[in-house]
């Protein structure tokens, strides 16, 4: 792996290691499901975190960052995620 790639796994690491201590099986019990309540929209180069600045848990909502927001309706992928 190259320099950049293992920074960020090294940043991973050190940013779960307290989360497990402070939320116990929370990471575990996400990988295992995937039922988020809410679905956001937004823009792929935006800097802002979703979940953050609505104040939702981990898992409690899943992002579909493209460019500019863009949702087409008649998208089977977009559909899908949706589920209309």
């Amino acid at each position: 792996m190259s320099e950049r790639i293992n920074q960020l796994v090294n940043n991973n690491r050190e940013w779960a290691a307290p989360f497990e201590i402070d939320n116990p099986l929370t990471l575990r019990q996400l990988a295992q499901q995937q039922a988020s309540e809410y679905h956001w929209v937004d823009c792929s180069d935006s800097s802002v975190v979703a979940n953050t600045i609505v104040d939702l848990q981990l898992g409690k909502d899943l992002q579909l960052r493209n460019v500019a927001s863009r949702v087409n309706h008649s998208d089977p992928n977009v559909c899908f995620y949706l589920n209309i």
